[in-house]
């Protein structure tokens, strides 16, 4: 009786570490898959000559990536890379004085430069 259930909480935990595996697995997936679409646009507009578009395109996946990694360091104040994002959303901000974006999103460049501001020189 023991051994069956020894058993049976086995075959659980291998279940859900198979279930927790495929999940993060698919995560990965989806997220180099993201990169490699977006590289592949930002090399098919370069090389039609479609500057202003990439431009524009890149400026739009910065405010993505600023919005990401505000919430991680939410999430994770005291992570590991926290530093880092720290240290690269100063420089998206120093980024952004210098050359102010206009987002097609309604409401987003108030978004960006509300996340931005605690990290903008002089703050």
């Amino acid at each position: 009786m023991v051994g069956c259930l020894g058993l049976g909480a086995l075959s659980g935990a291998l279940y859900a570490s198979y279930h927790y595996e495929r999940r993060i697995s698919n995560m990965f997936a989806g997220h180099e898959f993201g990169h490699a679409a977006t590289t592949f646009d930002s090399l098919r507009k370069l090389r039609a000559g479609d500057t202003n578009e990439l431009l524009e395109s890149l400026e739009e996946n910065l405010n993505v990536r600023v919005i990401s990694l505000r919430a991680m360091l939410d999430e994770h104040p005291a992570a590991d890379h926290a530093k880092s994002c720290t240290n690269l959303l100063r420089r998206i901000a120093d980024y952004r004085s210098k050359h102010p974006n206009q987002s097609p999103v309604s409401g987003m460049d108030a978004h960006i430069d509300e996340i931005l501001t605690p990290f903008k020189s002089g703050k």
